[in-house]
């Protein structure tokens, strides 16, 4: 469904201007490297997630440059279809947008970038995004849109000899280049970058609730809707712990006690690189005991039937078995070796505390040169904490299962034949439907 605010082309260049203004001046500030002797791209970062923002404002502040932000709800719902995706590029409200600016960054949600790809294979150029479209996937390639239609329009896209050069793929987690590929039968080439696990709102809030002494030697947890069994598990383990909710003070108070409990409900969150961040030690289930959570249903994990797409190596998928995250996590193999985590004269027996922040900083340097390395092949060189990026992250494409052939050509018969024959008999064998 298309929002009636943008059914004329002088109204889509009226909000897009006053939008850009009011942001601009406010992201601005939160800038803290300068490159003052280098041109600065012109960037927009459309997302409707106030955790993605807060992230890419921190990373334009990382390379010392200024994003405005634009709500995809302002113009569409979730899950935009193609008659509305054809409406904005129509109306020449893609156009619009992109000819202010020299990269749009769509984050969270991939099919709020549907608009912007449409219109790459445009047949009047006049209508075509003309900015650098930066794809920043987070958990939802295809959230609400997991039909066929959409499919075929990221599969296009990633193979059109011209539409290609002007996308850039970038995922937080290494689920989202597999999801796509044996989702949509899409190749591009991708960059694995983390999440620098900032977050200024919870600094706020622990800052403003200091821990009484006999809570810091709790474990906190903060039971997800989708896991409430597991809560009720962790409740007969009759040990003490301290239940949280939303507002409990975000990371820097978490590493104030004992640990943090972590049952999965995504494959990735923000709370997991923030607690990294600032040190907090965190017990997860084991891969063998999460997925025997999730065969008995005490926990509801949402995108399993995505993660099984990776086959017997589903865990290689999932940020909380990651190998460059496994080492500052503590893993237990059942309840009962939880309780006897939590009862021990020592829980962080790795120094997680003072090893996690150190390593992940480094990660996220890497994940910072790579934002570097995307902005300099789009034509702009800049600089990462006011000095000379180092290397960045390779440059990787995700794979097929055996078996299933990437369809290279821009036949689309070619692409059906193997969507609804190979791909489809893949995904009924691993998802047992």
């Amino acid at each position: 469904m298309i929002k009636v605010a943008v059914t004329a082309a002088a109204l889509v260049t009226i909000f897009i201007v006053l939008s850009w203004q009011s942001l601009s001046e406010q992201e601005s500030q939160l800038v803290t490297h300068t490159n003052t002797t280098r041109p600065s791209p012109r960037v927009l970062h459309y997302n409707r997630h106030l955790g993605a923002q807060a992230e890419m404002r921190h990373v334009a502040s990382r390379l010392g440059i200024s994003v405005s932000s634009m709500d995809p709800a302002s113009v569409s719902d979730y899950g935009i279809d193609a008659a509305a995706s054809d409406s904005l590029v129509e109306n020449g409200f893609v156009a619009e947008l992109c000819a202010r600016t020299d990269a749009v960054v769509v984050s969270d949600t991939v099919p709020d970038a549907r608009p912007f790809l449409h219109s790459l294979l445009h047949s009047n150029a006049s209508l075509r995004c003309s900015a650098a479209l930066i794809i920043h996937a987070t958990n939802r390639f295809d959230y609400m849109r997991e039909d066929e239609d959409f499919h075929r329009l990221i599969w296009t896209v990633t193979n059109h000899p011209t539409a290609s050069k002007h996308v850039f793929w970038v995922a937080n987690n290494p689920l989202e280049p597999m999801d796509m590929a044996r989702t949509s039968l899409a190749l591009p080439k991708w960059r694995l970058l983390r999440s620098t696990g900032f977050s200024d709102l919870e600094a706020k809030m622990a800052f403003a609730q200091p821990v009484a002494k006999k809570d810091a030697a709790l474990a906190l947890y903060k039971p997800h809707e989708t896991g409430m069994d597991a809560l009720a598990a962790i409740q007969k383990l009759e040990i003490p712990f301290k239940r949280v909710e939303h507002d409990y003070g975000g990371p820097k108070t978490a590493a104030l006690h004992a640990a943090f409990i972590e049952i999965p409900y995504q494959v990735s969150v923000m709370k997991l690189y923030e607690n990294l961040a600032n040190g907090v030690v965190m017990l997860v289930p084991s891969k063998a005991f999460f997925k025997e959570l999730v065969d008995k249903k005490t926990i509801n994990f949402l995108y399993w039937r995505k993660l099984v797409l990776g086959g017997d190596d589903w865990w290689k998928y999932m940020d909380y078995y990651s190998d460059d995250i496994a080492p500052y996590l503590y893993y237990f193999d059942s309840w009962d070796h939880l309780k006897k985590i939590l009862t021990s004269s020592e829980i962080d027996t790795k120094n997680v505390r003072a090893r996690a922040p150190k390593a992940y900083a480094a990660l996220v340097k890497e994940s910072l040169n790579g934002w570097a390395d995307i902005f300099s092949e789009i034509g702009f060189s800049l600089l990462v904490d006011g000095e000379e990026p180092g290397k960045g992250v390779p440059v990787f494409k995700s794979t097929l299962p055996s078996g299933i052939h990437a369809v290279s050509s821009d036949n689309v018969d070619d692409w059906r034949r193997v969507y609804y024959g190979a791909l489809l008999d893949f995904k009924k064998k691993w998802r047992g439907f």
